[in-house]
């Protein structure tokens, strides 16, 4: 889907948050912090299930505010109506 503009998709373009960064490497950053911070504590973590849950709680919870019905957050994270309700059952959102 690239769209001729220095091989960048339109996805790229979507996801770029400002001028300067990237959704990437913004996520990146953040998460190096926290990579760091957990590291440092002994123990047994769920990193990567933690930062999936919440990053998925957060994305759904914003297309659900910014859209006017589940059909249309659902359409607008491309992902199936069902698989949204069942997200929202999951993560205890309301919806």
């Amino acid at each position: 889907m690239n769209n001729g503009n220095n091989g960048k998709t339109k996805t790229d373009f979507l996801l770029e948050v400002t001028n300067q960064y990237s959704l990437r490497e913004l996520l990146e950053q953040k998460l190096a912090e926290i990579v760091g911070m957990v590291r440092s504590v002994e123990g047994n973590h769920n990193l990567y299930k933690e930062v999936i849950k919440q990053t998925e709680a957060v994305l759904l919870r914003l297309a659900l505010s910014k859209t006017d019905s589940q059909l249309a957050a659902a359409q607008l994270l491309g992902i199936n109506r069902n698989t949204l309700r069942k997200k929202i059952k999951e993560l205890n959102l309301s919806g």
